[in-house]
């Protein structure tokens, strides 16, 4: 059995038990509960919701035009090939207005192109690269590529046959009796015209790249007649 004598105590650091057990701080404001500080909070809220349904807007705004801007992309991919319509072409002797050497016609042949921004279109290479279209080196927006409808590019050919044809003075020192009003002069430029008709007839709307040089690339796969069975069938009839 133990003695009393062999316990020992030891006082108690009061200033101790006071940090051990003192109140829990209060984190939240002074003002917290009153009225005044629960209508700022509401407020606070309020503007926090405002402010996120303003960034929702515009990121859908800014959505909504991105998608308008795209869809417009497929739209003109896709190619207006119902639009057609019913053209009688100019084939008369006695209708060569736009035909011949004449300042209406040339100034219809200058235009013909130009007026449609030469067939000149600005895609994204997102939208073309998978389809296998080679683009140009024009400079247009970033990730974008300048194509052109090949049918303007083929007018624009036409065109520069007709100027040179027009006026090719070694044509006429070849043949000093020949004149604009020569009927094989009349003809030729005829034959020209006719080709334009037909281009703007049949339309080609093949996307090609285009440049400033003869540098470019006319090889995308086209949906073209077949000449020989073309051939084959009119013998037959």
């Amino acid at each position: 059995m133990r003695r009393s004598g062999e316990h020992e105590y030891k006082p108690v650091d009061l200033d101790e038990d006071e940090t051990r057990y003192e109140k829990p701080r209060n984190w939240l404001p002074k003002d917290y509960g009153r009225t005044g500080y629960k209508r700022w909070a509401l407020w606070k809220v309020v503007l926090l919701i405002e402010v996120l349904n303003i960034i929702a807007l515009a990121t859908g705004i800014g959505a909504w035009k991105v998608g308008k801007k795209w869809k417009n992309y497929y739209q003109v991919l896709q190619m207006p090939y119902h639009h057609n319509t019913t053209s009688t072409f100019t084939v008369n002797k006695t209708d060569l207005h736009l035909a011949l050497n004449t300042e209406e016609a040339n100034y219809y042949w200058l235009n013909i192109t130009r007026d449609h921004r030469n067939g000149l279109i600005s895609l994204p290479l997102l939208l073309t690269n998978p389809l296998g279209l080679q683009g140009s080196n024009l400079t247009t927006a970033p990730g974008e590529s300048v194509f052109q409808v090949d049918m303007f590019h083929q007018l624009h050919c036409l065109e520069r046959i007709r100027s040179d044809l027009i006026s090719a003075k070694w044509l006429y020192q070849l043949n000093p009796n020949r004149t604009d009003t020569d009927p094989s002069s009349r003809h030729t430029l005829h034959c020209v015209d006719y080709l334009r008709q037909a281009v703007m007839c049949t339309g080609d709307l093949t996307l090609v790249s285009t440049g400033v040089d003869l540098e470019f690339d006319h090889s995308p796969p086209r949906k073209c007649k077949d000449f020989g069975a073309v051939g084959g069938w009119g013998g037959l009839l």
